[in-house]
């Protein structure tokens, strides 16, 4: 008798595993297809006016026109980006609080001791577009190209200054970068923002500035910057006659800008596969693909998990770079 007992509660033990499986699909399709059920947050943690913040309004209105609902941008500065990630952070996982984020992202657990985040943590929607890092300098400016930057920092140590988007900023990153490669000292000048840094360089307030090629493309053509290279290893259709860093005699130079969208940590899969996916069909729209080939950016489109892995190697490139500079700062 003890057999058949004993298989019974085998055949038990299975079906009632197999009904916890299947509830989990309804489950995944409820939340796929209700989403979103109400108006979005669309979370920048820095000001206006950035390439973040750019294409964070370019994608919440293409989104809202597609779910017929508000995706409402805000910009919530401060402490480097951390007071806008955090409220996201604190946010119920449920896709209607959204993140958009630069690569400080993935620098700051690295440079603030006290944080409480894990970029590993998040749930990872989409790379919207990557744009090529500019090393973007004032008009008045002695130096035409990165020797004669180098040879000008080499002959008065800190007596060429550079402005950022903050401290442990990208920005801020790339100019460490060309200081160890290059064996150079500048100086820094952090800004609450790209925007504010770039305007200052425009402006000959500072000397030099990295950003990106979208929104530098613009002043380099009326001639209000020179761009003495740029960041990745192969010159810009944009502009040809620009050489890269890496061929201007620092050849292990290689940097790019990103702008990914994420969720809250715990966020369900459902959700944020039909953002990426949205995002995905957007961003293949003739259209969207024509603004954004005449703004100068390289097209995303990443799945969640995509993402995932192109977030965990940008946080190991930027953070070494961090930890050899020996960046710390407190909120």
């Amino acid at each position: 008798m003890g057999e058949p007992k004993q298989a019974l509660s085998w055949v038990l033990l299975a079906a009632s595993l197999m009904g916890m499986t299947l509830s989990a699909f309804p489950r995944q399709a409820r939340a796929q297809s209700s989403y979103p059920s109400q108006n979005v947050r669309v979370i920048v943690p820095f000001p206006a006016g950035s390439q973040t913040d750019l294409l964070a309004r370019l994608m919440s209105d293409e989104l809202g026109r597609s779910w017929k609902k508000t995706f409402l941008v805000e910009n919530i500065a401060g402490a480097g980006g951390n007071v806008g990630t955090a409220t996201v952070e604190r946010s119920a996982p449920d896709g209607h609080t959204l993140l958009v984020v630069p690569p400080t992202f993935v620098v700051n657990p690295t440079v603030y001791k006290d944080l409480t985040y894990n970029p590993a943590d998040w749930s990872p929607v989409s790379i919207i577009a990557t744009v090529p890092y500019l090393l973007v300098a004032r008009p008045g400016l002695a130096a035409s190209n990165i020797q004669e930057l180098l040879a000008a920092a080499k002959a008065k140590p800190e007596g060429i200054n550079y402005a950022s988007g903050g401290l442990g900023s990208s920005a801020q990153l790339c100019a460490l970068a060309i200081e160890m490669l290059g064996g150079v000292k500048f100086t820094h000048v952090p800004y609450r923002g790209a925007a504010p840094a770039l305007a200052d360089v425009t402006a000959g307030h500072v000397d030099f500035v990295f950003d990106a090629l979208a929104t530098t493309l613009p002043l380099w053509k009326d001639g209000k910057v020179k761009v003495l290279g740029i960041g990745t290893k192969s010159r810009s259709p944009a502009m040809p006659d620009v050489p890269t860093i890496a061929e201007s005699g620092l050849p292990t130079f290689d940097a790019v800008t990103w702008t990914a969208m994420l969720a809250p940590p715990k966020t369900p899969a459902a959700i944020t596969e039909k953002l990426s996916a949205e995002i995905k069909n957007i961003l293949n729209r003739k259209d969207i693909l024509d603004r954004m080939t005449a703004l100068n950016f390289d097209v995303g489109g990443t799945n969640p998990e995509q993402t995932r892995v192109f977030l965990a190697k940008e946080s190991k490139f930027w953070g070494d770079i961090a930890k050899k500079a020996g960046i710390t700062l407190s909120q």
